[in-house]
């Protein structure tokens, strides 16, 4: 098993934090899951204004990451932002929209670098 991480629950009364674990078996980062995942404009807030505890918390090599989403509109299927951030800046952006509701949604890589997934049209494709 070489170039793989492992991702485990820290521990049995704690479903929402996980250690990132190499091949050797050190633990190199973790992730901590908060209970209830907050969108950053959400109409119901579970957080207080500006807290990040809503927030998916990365830490990996000594590094702070954040996950975060925002609702960009919210229709019968929600458009989505995805972004994680470091340092205060954002490292990386994909949208998720929904052109039609019935259908797969449109992912867009907003950053780094601009990116769409393009789906193969077919039943076996």
């Amino acid at each position: 098993m070489s170039g793989r991480l492992l991702l485990r629950q820290a521990s049995a009364f704690w479903a929402f934090k996980y250690e990132v674990v190499d091949t050797a078996g050190q633990v190199i980062g973790t992730i901590d899951w908060p209970n209830v995942a907050q969108a950053k404009n959400a109409r119901l807030r579970w957080h207080e204004a500006g807290s990040d505890a809503g927030d998916v918390r990365i830490t990996l090599k000594g590094r702070q990451l954040r996950y975060r989403h925002e609702i960009l509109k919210r229709a019968w299927a929600n458009d989505w932002r995805l972004t994680l951030e470091a340092d205060g800046a954002v490292r990386a952006s994909l949208d998720v929209m929904h052109v039609e509701a019935t259908k797969k949604p449109l992912l867009t890589l907003t950053s780094p670098v601009p990116a769409k997934l393009l789906r193969e049209r077919g039943f076996m494709r």
